[in-house]
């Protein structure tokens, strides 16, 4: 029955979220870009969609940037969505509705880091600085479970550290850099490339995870998630890009050298 409502729900969500997106019309931007590509095949150019995408050197850059920043820390997120009320368990907590509250609180503090970090500091301070801190709470996270006595506040302390660092960390920044990073013919394609990718990983991992944290422990597998979590930071840091207070078009020709929409009306022309 607990399954069948988590469906039930996510149907009505995607109910809701189809009829809203059937009202909003679609940006000035993608409108000329669409029309420009449509003018394009008109006149016998052909466009390859995924090879478009993948033969461009700043368009690969950006989505090997991207696999380290969120297929990395995805992987970790992946586990814990699917199989952390089995990490409470091994960790001593055997109560299913204290590993479920806990798991409220990780969520309920997500909401409130996502609005109250993210959204008010994303565009007024440096977001090299903000995806550091997100990314350092959820490492310091996992180093409580390994290497701390294990006790229901740790646990506490763990979900909330957690919690807040998924609120300012790699699944906000990648959804802003994502949309920043690619042109526009481009950006559906390789959010597409993204989501395969990340899934991909998360779905390797979750086939061992059980059995790892079953035969080694908790400390085991922290230790992977640990080691994910180092790499998205430091290529996090290393590599976010400088976009903010920028318009699409400024990051577009800073990033291609030219504004792709006006090369491609040239061309037809």
């Amino acid at each position: 029955m607990g399954s069948r409502i988590i469906f039930a729900h996510l149907f009505v969500i995607a109910f809701i979220t189809w009829w809203v997106r059937r009202g909003l019309s679609e940006s000035q931007t993608w409108k000329k870009s669409n029309e420009e590509r449509q003018a394009s095949a008109a006149a016998g150019i052909k466009h390859r969609g995924f090879w478009e995408l993948i033969s461009n050197k700043t368009n690969v850059k950006a989505l090997l940037f991207l696999i380290g920043v969120y297929a990395l820390w995805n992987t970790v997120a992946g586990q814990m969505g699917i199989f952390m009320p089995r990490v409470y368990e091994t960790a001593g907590v055997e109560s299913a509705t204290q590993q479920n509250l806990l798991q409220v609180l990780l969520w309920s503090l997500t909401v409130l880091a996502t609005y109250f970090g993210f959204m008010k500091y994303g565009d007024r301070m440096s977001r090299r600085v903000l995806y550091a801190i997100g990314a350092i709470l959820g490492i310091a996270a996992w180093l409580l479970l390994v290497f701390a006595h294990v006790t229901m506040p740790i646990l506490i302390l763990f979900a909330a550290l957690w919690g807040i660092s998924a609120g300012i960390g790699a699944q906000a920044f990648y959804a802003l850099w994502a949309a920043e990073m690619f042109a526009t013919r481009y950006r559906a394609s390789a959010q597409g490339v993204l989501f395969f990718v990340a899934r991909i990983m998360v779905g390797l991992l979750s086939y061992w995870f059980p059995t790892l944290l079953a035969s080694h422990g908790v400390p085991f597998v922290g230790m992977i998630m640990i080691g994910l979590l180092v790499a998205a930071l430091i290529i996090g840091f290393v590599g976010a890009p400088n976009t903010r207070g920028k318009s699409l078009e400024q990051i577009e020709v800073e990033r291609y050298g030219e504004p792709l929409t006006r090369k491609d009306k040239q061309t037809v022309q």
